[in-house]
């Protein structure tokens, strides 16, 4: 799976939206662009990812128009449903 990186992760579990936005980098666009694209790119609705990684379709779309940052555990369930790894989601 994601290995190293996943269990750097798996460190900031306990982070609110701001810590974990801080770490970030302060601007949670990238991640809501990057999970936007990764679901274009897989062809999928946002229903079907929310399906997927356990969450309403509106925490879905909060994520994609910047208005929440997804927590640790849906970061590790939307890596592995998209198969791409976690920097891929978090990269700036």
């Amino acid at each position: 799976m994601n290995g190293y990186l996943l269990n750097d992760f798996r460190r900031f579990e306990t982070l609110n939206e701001y810590e974990l936005s801080k770490i970030i980098g302060g601007n949670s666009d990238d991640v809501s662009i990057n999970l936007k694209m990764l679901r274009v790119t897989k062809g999928v609705t946002q229903n079907e990812v929310a399906c997927a990684v356990n969450v309403d379709v509106t925490t879905i779309s909060m994520y994609e128009n910047v208005k929440r940052i997804p927590s640790v555990d849906v970061i590790i369930a939307l890596s592995e449903y998209y198969k791409t790894p976690i920097d891929d989601i978090m990269k700036h």
